[in-house]
């Protein structure tokens, strides 16, 4: 009996030693398996936690990349005004500049026409008044004074070569339109010689006649004479513009108004 309780005593401390040993064992695995669970979820919550930083990273770098973008995109279009603005003013300076060179030939054109139709007209009436004596001096049997004057005529003859005696202003005015009395010129010298174009017509169309028939010396029958000896071409209404005019001076309206018929006839 001591025997067999003593072999139950060690029987039953072997499986105590050994349940022990086995919950040991369960602890253990136990304490392995949450371990692990813990392990297992702070890796998890680290991936998160990583995925969530790389995201907002990525997010943060996209906006960067968006306003470095953004910047580049605007300093190009910056660039574009600026080289444009620049090639705009490049171009209206060379404009203006063009324009006021132009503008500066036209200014000095009109300028050194305008003297030089002035030159003319003066010299044109002294010329003319030269050569009015020069007929009336003929005329009255003056010797001594066509003597006289003959070499000035003879000189006139050569300078008329080189005067531009058809040059026309602003309004398309010649030297003879503005002053009538020139037509001494074409009365005294040979048409070919004095080379003034008696049928021209300013920018209105009114020609050398009809500024003759308007001017103070309408009732000068010489320079009708002058005219119509030249060629200038008489139509009907200036005729009847002359008719008019001189309603009151039947004795000068008579031989002019015949000598404007001989004008209409050699138009013919």
């Amino acid at each position: 009996a001591h025997a067999d309780k003593i072999a139950a005593d060690k029987i039953a401390a072997d499986k105590a030693i050994a349940d022990k040993a086995a919950a040991d064992k369960a602890k253990a695995a136990a304490d392995k398996a949450a371990a692990d669970k813990i392990a297992a979820d702070k890796a998890h919550a680290d991936k998160i936690a990583a995925d969530k930083i790389a995201a907002d990273k990525a997010i943060a770098d996209k906006a960067a990349a968006d306003k470095a973008k953004a910047a580049a995109d605007k300093a190009a279009a910056d660039k574009i005004a600026a080289d444009k603005a620049t090639a705009d003013k490049l171009s209206k300076d060379k404009s203006d500049k063009e324009k006021a060179v132009i503008d500066k030939l036209f200014t000095d054109k009109a300028s050194a026409k305008a003297k030089q139709f002035k030159t003319t007209s003066d010299l044109l009436t002294q010329q003319a008044n030269i050569i009015w004596q020069f007929k009336v001096a003929q005329a009255t049997k003056k010797v001594l004074l066509v003597k006289k004057l003959t070499p000035q005529v003879n000189k006139l003859k050569k300078d008329l070569v080189t005067v531009p005696v058809n040059i026309k202003n602003t309004q398309g005015q010649t030297p003879l339109m503005l002053d009538p009395r020139r037509a001494a010129i074409v009365y005294g010298l040979e048409k070919k010689k004095a080379k003034i174009t008696v049928n021209a017509k300013d920018s209105k169309g009114k020609s050398v006649l009809q500024y003759l028939i308007a001017s103070p010396f309408a009732n000068n029958i010489n320079l009708y004479r002058a005219l119509i000896n030249a060629g200038a071409k008489v139509n009907n209404n200036d005729i009847k513009v002359v008719q008019n005019k001189l309603k009151t001076k039947p004795k000068q309206l008579k031989p002019i108004v015949a000598i404007l018929q001989q004008g209409k006839k050699k138009n013919k």
